[in-house]
């Protein structure tokens, strides 16, 4: 029987942090529910916009500290190893 481990080295059960693929899905999703409805939106529809909306913030903020500290430090220990350092384009 199959032993019930979190695949790609995650514990069971255990939360997983949004990417910017899942984040954007979700916004789409969010959008796209009430985008032809003569309705004012649902609980659950605005429910859902403030999570998407929460989680594209967080992959944001995760995304700015490493531009800002992690590709630093991955790019001193490539210097180190005499490799060319990782540049991003603005």
């Amino acid at each position: 029987r199959g032993g019930g481990g979190g695949g790609r080295g995650g514990a069971p059960g255990a939360a997983r942090a949004p990417t910017l693929e899942s984040a954007s899905s979700a916004l789409l999703a969010a959008s796209m529910a009430m985008q032809n409805a003569d309705v004012a939106p649902t609980a659950n529809q605005v429910a859902a916009c403030t999570l998407a909306r929460t989680q594209a913030a967080a992959v944001l903020a995760r995304w700015t500290i490493f531009k800002t500290a992690g590709l630093a430090a991955l790019n001193a220990k490539l210097k180190a190893s005499g490799q060319q350092p990782i540049t991003l384009g603005e």
